[in-house]
């Protein structure tokens, strides 16, 4: 079972691309290594 975070990526579409802005700031950050944790 995934996390909820995790579960809310999947409304992203195959391939999608991000740009994070602040991601050296602590919510940038975390929202980033979200991101890098997606598989797709």
């Amino acid at each position: 079972m995934s996390t909820p975070s995790l579960q809310s990526l999947h409304s992203l579409p195959e391939g999608y691309r991000a740009l994070v802005i602040g991601s050296t700031g602590a919510i940038g950050s975390a929202f980033l290594t979200h991101l890098q944790a997606d598989p797709r």
